[in-house]
């Protein structure tokens, strides 16, 4: 599965979800009444940062959910890859409610076989979560530029990488059912092997079964273009449906269990495998 994605649910799918049923009001930038010309209170500085924490973790074939290994683009298990969390930790300053400038630290955990852990490359971040927002549609928008810091990136020469990931929702009028689409377009420069150029995007259909738990399917899709190709050389990564639930244990904390059905050679339960995406801010 891909790395941010599923991209099937974060805070602002399940949030917006919701949305006619219930509404999240941001914190507000600084404490109500504060004097003008005095330093705010401690609160009043917390209120003006956000914390934010995305997982995917990548689990078993369904077939074998004893397996400590997940699967591959296919599929199929890896006897090679380890079940693993591919995560992310968000530090950031808020702009107004809606726009901040913070780091992003991603980070992959495979809690089996004895464990792992690495960083990623660790970025800065723009976001505007709100781009576009009516009553009925919501755009968000960022802008995230990562440096070299982990081994793999500096091995194969990588200077820096710039990447977003935009995300759209759309809730029908007088209906249960919501439209979306995650998606996600990066470069990496200076590398001489490998992946030169992502495209990722997944399009889904909500719906909201309760105020707390929303059904949800997905198709995901990934192409790369790789060094030394011809321009506009894409390959397919792998394409696969997703099916699950989105559950809303507060508007800061979200579970998202689901299945994804890897199409990349046939559909079926020996190609499928069991997966979670875990969102929580403060």
């Amino acid at each position: 599965m891909l790395n941010k994605i599923l991209a099937v649910t974060a805070i602002f799918a399940a949030s917006t979800s919701m949305a006619q049923t219930t509404t999240v009001v941001p914190a507000s930038d600084a404490p109500a009444g504060a004097p003008s010309g005095q330093s705010t209170s401690r609160a009043g500085v917390m209120d003006d940062l956000h914390f934010s924490f995305f997982s995917n973790f990548h689990g078993p074939n369904v077939n074998h959910l004893s397996s400590a290994e997940t699967v591959n683009s296919k599929g199929v298990e890896n006897p090679k890859q380890r079940q693993y969390f591919d995560s992310e930790l968000t530090a950031a300053y808020k702009l107004n409610t809606d726009q901040g400038v913070g780091i992003v630290v991603p980070f992959f955990y495979a809690p089996t076989k004895g464990g792992d852990f690495s960083i990623g490359d660790i970025g800065a971040k723009i976001y505007d979560k709100k781009t576009i927002a009516t009553k009925d549609f919501t755009l968000s928008t960022n802008l995230i530029v990562q440096g070299a810091t982990s081994t793999y990136s500096r091995e194969r020469g990588q200077t820096v990488s710039l990447k977003t990931t935009p995300a759209a929702r759309y809730n029908i009028p007088a209906s249960r059912f919501s439209l979306g689409a995650w998606t996600e377009a990066k470069t990496y420069f200076g590398v001489f092997a490998g992946k030169l150029f992502k495209l990722y995007g997944e399009p889904y259909v909500s719906y909201q079964i309760t105020p707390s738990l929303s059904g949800i399917v997905g198709f995901e899709y990934e192409a790369d273009h790789f060094v030394g190709t011809t321009p506009f050389d894409f390959s397919t990564y792998q394409h696969d449906i997703i099916a699950g639930v989105s559950y809303m244990f507060s508007p800061h904390f979200i579970v998202n269990p689901y299945i994804a059905f890897y199409t990349t050679e046939k559909l079926s339960m020996n190609n499928a495998a069991l997966g979670a995406i875990i969102t929580a801010s403060l």
